[in-house]
């Protein structure tokens, strides 16, 4: 079975005020957790597989937080966040770093926001979205 690069995105019927949530990862399973999660919790999200899909979705997509996955096949993740720091967009979106190794073998500093080392905490994303959208 082959799995489209982008996936089929839902949002949820919710005010202005809800919080938009791009997440950038290429494990199906991974990114439709995420995604199941998030709108269960009142988050408006979209998924992106791979770097390339998730700079266009960027650009269809004004998100506030983008969870993008270090270990992108086509663009790595620091690419990924260099090109989005780039962008003239105001307000710039939160970028949050998730990986499977330490901060310091895989991410420059200031290049993201936050960091999360998979398997991530969903209690602590959701902690970081939830003090993102009071702000």
């Amino acid at each position: 079975m082959t799995l489209p690069k982008t996936l089929p995105n839902t949002e949820p019927k919710s005010p202005e005020s809800t919080l938009r949530v791009l997440v950038i990862e290429d494990s199906a399973p991974v990114a439709e957790s995420l995604q199941i999660a998030l709108e269960s919790h009142g988050f408006a999200c979209r998924l992106a597989l791979s770097g390339t899909d998730g700079l266009r979705e960027a650009e269809a997509f004004p998100a506030d937080v983008i969870l993008i996955d270090i270990g992108l096949p086509d663009l790595d993740g620091a690419s990924v966040a260099r090109a989005l720091r780039s962008r003239e967009v105001l307000p710039t979106p939160l970028l949050v770093a998730l990986s499977g190794r330490p901060q310091d073998e895989c991410c420059p500093d200031n290049l993201f926001d936050h960091y999360f080392t998979k398997p991530v905490r969903l209690t602590s994303l959701l902690e970081l979205l939830r003090t993102t959208r009071l702000q």
